[in-house]
């Protein structure tokens, strides 16, 4: 017997059994009038599909969402009085979060105001230089540069460094809080 008519039969025993199984639920459930029950109510088990994009797609999606964010930094200068608050954080609570001064400083980075990015929020630099660098990986990988694309692959950041910024982040977002910066 071949491998698909042995995955076909078992597949067909599977549906069977699930059948079976079902019908013994129901006759369980009408033998007792006063126990209410939903198990007669068989849901599909099959799971969501997931969206997944290949890597030309992915790529496609970084290099644009990257260069909207590009232009729009480089197009606008917002005003340094109080008005509207971009950050669904600060907006609730009140308290500035680790990334609030973002928009500022990436279009302070644009307009090249370095020193002034810094102040708005100083991870910004940091920031805005892995969004260079995630923006040419993603146009190697559009121009199928295999060894600009090695290159990137080098720069990745390993776990313990990932744990390492993220408790940098943190502790900068305590101090942020204590000193109202």
């Amino acid at each position: 017997m071949s491998a698909n008519v042995q995955n076909e039969t078992r597949r067909r025993g599977d549906a069977e059994t699930r059948r079976r199984e079902g019908e013994v639920s129901e006759e369980r459930e009408t033998d007792s009038p006063e126990r209410i029950s939903f198990s007669s109510r068989r849901v599909s088990a099959s799971p969501r599909p997931r969206v997944s994009f290949s890597e030309t797609e992915r790529a496609w999606l970084l290099l644009f969402g990257m260069s909207a964010i590009f232009i729009v930094s480089a197009l606008w200068q917002p005003s340094d009085e109080a008005g509207l608050i971009l950050c669904p954080f600060r907006a609730l609570t009140g308290l500035r979060c680790p990334g609030c001064g973002m928009t500022h400083a990436f279009c302070a980075i644009a307009h090249g105001h370095l020193w002034r990015a810094i102040e708005y929020n100083p991870f910004s630099p940091l920031l805005f230089l892995a969004g260079v660098l995630a923006w040419a990986n993603a146009a190697a990988t559009l121009l199928r540069l295999d060894f600009i694309r090695r290159g990137f692959a080098r720069l990745r950041l390993t776990k313990e460094m990932t744990w390492c910024l993220l408790a940098l982040v943190m502790v900068w977002w305590v101090v942020r809080l204590v000193k109202g910066i």
